[in-house]
Order: structure tokens, then C-alpha cells, then sequence
């Protein structure tokens, strides 16, 4: 009897297992995420990513092999996408080496603007078509930003995420390949739509063949701005780490 009192006493107190809360579910933990600002913001900027990535290398293709375009041969075309190739082979190597030193957050904000401003050249090509030198230098250079910005995004984004995420890693990380899939297979679409009515007609600048780079240019904005509502733990804890380090080496200066 004794025992038995001891157990109800101890039921009482912490409480029986079957009186214990029931877990939330995968839609009510599908919308903690979505209320999370840092979660949301994260999977709201791979999304605009993708859309950014796969539109630009859907515009690029149309812009440079159409006669309203570049108008580029097979071995020209191949040509200008042989620094793309370079970039994402070197870059990784050095990419461990920068997200030390300025972060995460830096490098996939430092990418976007790099697409950005590979989106919003890329039309301007046009005009030097007839200049050999200018016109493969810029060629080359956008194609360079375009692989370099790839490699810093996309790595950047996930380092982003997985320090975002307490738990429910599946959950959230599945809703982030969601977001990106979504992405992928809409923006083949709605670039090459914009692309032919771009084309359809000699329409106004810039409803012309800078419509859907200046639609690119605009969804890198969006994204860039959502990168800034990215929460990084341990960040304000390593600052305080290393103020208290120097303020103890202070002292100890001091008393020697």
C-alpha cells in the first residue's frame, strides 16, 4: 500500500503518461514554420533562388540562340558557357575559405547581386554584337558571375537553413525542396512566355528582349530582401564570447 500511494503521489505530481499533451501534427508543425520569421524568410529566398537561377539560364539560352538575340552559333554558344563550367568546378575550393570569413549570410547575398547584375546585363550584349573584344569580355564575365553566384547561393542558402532549423528537420528541409521544385518547374514556363511575347511584336523598351532579364533583376531584389530576415544562432553568442576574452586578457594585463 505504501508503494502503491508513493505512485499515485508521483502520478500527481509529474503528471501520467496518458495525461501529457498530444504532439502536434504535420500541419500544425507546417505552420510554425511559416510563422517563424528566419524559417520563412529561408524558404521564401530559395524559392525566389530558383526561380532566379533556372529563369536566367532559360533567358540566357533563348537570348543567345535567337535571331532577336545573340544569334550565336552551336560552337559560340558552347564557347560562352565553357567559364560557367570553370567556375563551378574552382569555386568550392575556395568557397569554405570566405564563409569563414565573412559568413553565410554575406555569401548568399554577395551571389544574388552577383546574378542580379548578370540578369540585368545580359540584354545590353546586344548592343556590342558587333565588337568582337567588348563583346566576348562581357560574355565571359557574365557567364563567370553566373557560376560563381550558383556555387555561393545555393551553398550558402542550405548552410542558412540547417542553422535555422530546432527540429523538425525532415519537415522543414522538405518543405525548402518543395519551394524548389516549385520553382523549377514553373519558371521554364513563364520565362520562355514572357520571352515570346517579348518577341511577338516590336514593342517599346522595356517591354522588348529586356522584359524577362528585367523580371530576373526584380525577383534577385525580392530575394536579397528576404535574405536580410535570416536569423543566425550563436551569432550574438560568439560576439559576447569574444568581448569577454578580451576584457579577461585586459585584466590580466592590468594586474601584471
Amino acid at each position: 500500500e505504501d508503494g502503491a500511494a508513493c505512485v499515485a503521489r508521483a502520478h500527481s505530481l509529474t503528471g501520467s503518461a496518458d495525461s501529457q499533451p498530444p504532439t502536434a501534427g504535420p500541419r500544425a508543425a507546417a505552420m510554425v514554420v511559416f510563422t517563424d520569421r528566419g524559417l520563412a524568410s529561408c524558404i521564401a529566398a530559395q524559392f525566389g533562388l530558383n526561380v532566379a537561377l533556372i529563369g536566367l539560364e532559360e533567358a540566357f539560352s533563348l537570348f543567345c540562340a535567337s535571331d532577336d538575340g545573340l544569334h550565336l552559333s552551336a560552337s559560340d554558344l558552347s564557347a560562352s558557357l565553357t567559364p560557367i563550367g570553370l567556375s563551378l568546378l574552382l569555386c568550392p575550393f575556395a568557397y569554405p575559405a570566405i564563409e569563414r570569413r565573412i559568413g553565410s549570410p554575406a555569401c548568399f547575398r554577395c551571389g544574388v547581386c552577383f546574378l542580379l547584375a548578370a540578369a540585368f546585363f545580359t540584354p545590353t550584349l546586344r548592343a556590342l554584337r558587333d565588337s568582337s573584344f567588348p563583346f566576348w569580355t562581357g560574355l565571359i564575365a557574365i557567364a563567370l558571375l553566373r557560376g560563381i553566384a550558383g556555387v555561393a547561393t545555393t551553398t550558402g542558402i542550405a548552410l542558412i537553413l540547417n542553422q535555422n532549423i530546432y527540429n523538425d528537420f525532415g519537415l522543414v528541409n522538405g518543405l525548402a525542396s518543395s519551394a524548389s521544385s516549385l520553382a523549377r518547374t514553373l519558371t521554364p514556363g513563364l520565362i520562355g512566355s514572357v520571352y515570346a511575347a517579348a518577341t511577338a511584336s516590336n514593342r517599346p523598351y522595356p517591354l522588348n528582349l529586356f522584359a524577362p532579364f528585367y523580371l530576373l533583376s526584380f525577383v534577385c531584389a525580392v530575394t536579397l530582401i528576404f535574405s536580410f530576415g535570416f536569423r543566425i544562432p550563436g551569432q550574438a553568442g560568439a560576439k559576447t564570447r569574444k568581448l569577454g576574452r578580451r576584457r579577461q586578457s585586459h585584466r590580466v594585463d592590468s594586474n601584471i
